[in-house]
């Protein structure tokens, strides 16, 4: 499940990285966490989304994933589901995005239930299919941008998104986002793989939370959805949000992206 089909590996380049510490009113604040690793590896709240094999929802959930990647945990419903690694990670990037950023890609499967995650710096999305109860889980979560990190008016990403449609074909591709944070709004233009326009989204920013739509209008399989999210990093470096909508069926996915 959720694995990225046109995102390729590529060469992973070392970059020396020291923690962001920023000034608050004149005095030196906490500095950032270099990465989202260690927050993931003591557990972190989530935004999900589901599929119950009937209707999509959105809940809450924790998700947690050792810093060298031994296991993933998902706890949603009182339940926690560990699962074990499936591979080695893989460094993932796209040759449609302008200014490349790799994620790492982890895949787990312990013989009875599958998951994924995507991280990046500061986010991390992805989700498990739960076999004893039948529903697939998608959730996003990271390290949020402080008010005092946000940029103060325009900023410009590009991502990679996912839409499974519960009655139809899944879809993915790439997107281009503007977000004027000092107007408090967000479009996205939404692209498929071979990078063709096929839909568009509009909606607000408040703080470091937006809510758009992500209407995908033309291509192998149409919907009309939501996409709720989250900017991760000292200065909203990274993006991601969980879709939820409606095609042939009940439409669920993720975004994730950086800023050019």
């Amino acid at each position: 499940m959720i694995r990225l089909r046109f995102i390729v590996p590529v060469l992973l380049v070392a970059a020396g990285a020291s923690g962001c510490t920023r000034m608050t009113n004149g005095t030196v604040a906490e500095p950032f966490p270099d990465s989202v690793s260690s927050s993931l590896a003591d557990g972190l709240e989530s935004d999900a989304v589901y599929y119950d094999g009937a209707a999509v929802g959105r809940t809450t959930a924790r998700v947690q994933m050792d810093q060298d990647g031994g296991s993933f945990t998902l706890s949603v419903g009182g339940t926690d589901y560990t699962l074990r690694p499936d591979g080695d990670p893989e460094l993932v990037s796209s040759p449609l995005w302008e200014y490349p950023a790799n994620y790492t890609e982890y895949q787990f499967d312990d013989g009875t239930n599958a998951g994924g995650l995507y991280v990046g710096r500061y986010m991390a999305v992805g989700g498990a299919n739960i076999a004893a109860t039948g529903t697939e889980y998608l959730v996003q979560a990271g390290l949020e941008t402080p008010a005092d990190g946000l940029p103060a008016q325009t900023a410009a990403y590009e991502g990679y998104w996912e839409v499974y449609d519960t009655g139809g074909l899944d879809v993915d591709g790439v997107f281009d986002a503007s977000v004027d944070f000092d107007a408090g709004t967000i479009a996205f233009a939404i692209h498929d793989d071979s990078d063709t326009q096929i839909g568009l989204g509009a909606g607000t920013v408040s703080g470091s939370t937006f809510a758009s739509s992500f209407n995908v209008t033309s291509g192998i399989n149409t919907s009309v959805n939501n996409v709720d999210g989250n900017f991760y990093g000292p200065n909203a470096e990274e993006m991601a949000g969980l879709v939820a909508g409606n095609g042939t069926g009940p439409t669920f996915g993720f975004i994730f992206g950086h800023q050019k």
